[in-house]
């Protein structure tokens, strides 16, 4: 049917499976991809595509992504057609965007990088360079001005005497 010049919506509404339909389409050099995504979004059948072109022969799904994007479907509408987020951020979507569409902050570093390895310190910094020190202070140097085993908020050692006194 496809060589007859049906179009691929025709065929979608004569009941070709769309699974069918989209493998055979991708696999034709004669359709342009952008025709076959243009006919998921018409349809509502953007998971069906990205099913095909994960689970089909070779690999066509980043220029599939690529198209989809191009045609306007957001990274929200991507990662719920089950793409993953690696996937997205190879097509060139950004963290915000893919934070935004409600990607896991976890896959992401204190840079924004995916699967990056930088980390926060004590204080907030990414990598930065401080430390919790054995007085469980942020970029302490160890040291015990109190004389008490680690410092101690001169606060709170005062309510605790006047509690003592008044037992």
């Amino acid at each position: 049917l496809l060589e007859a010049g049906a179009g691929l919506g025709d065929l979608l509404d004569a009941g070709v499976e769309p699974e069918d339909l989209f493998a055979a389409a991708l696999g034709d050099p004669f359709i342009d991809i952008d025709i076959v995504t243009a006919t998921a979004i018409e349809y509502g059948l953007i998971a069906a595509l990205i099913a095909v072109t994960q689970n089909g022969p070779g690999d066509p799904l980043q220029g599939v992504i690529i198209s989809l994007v191009s045609l306007g479907v957001e990274a929200e509408e991507l990662l719920d057609a089950g793409v993953s987020v690696g996937e997205l951020v190879d097509a060139g979507f950004s963290t915000s965007d893919l934070l935004n569409a409600g990607a896991d902050p976890d896959l992401f570093d204190c840079f924004g990088v995916f699967e990056g390895l930088a980390e926060e310190d004590c204080s907030g910094v990414c990598n930065g360079g401080s430390v919790i020190d054995e007085c469980d202070v942020c970029g302490g140097d160890g040291s015990d001005d109190q004389g008490c085993g680690c410092f101690e908020d001169v606060h709170l050692v005062v309510m605790k005497h006047v509690v003592q006194q008044l037992k």
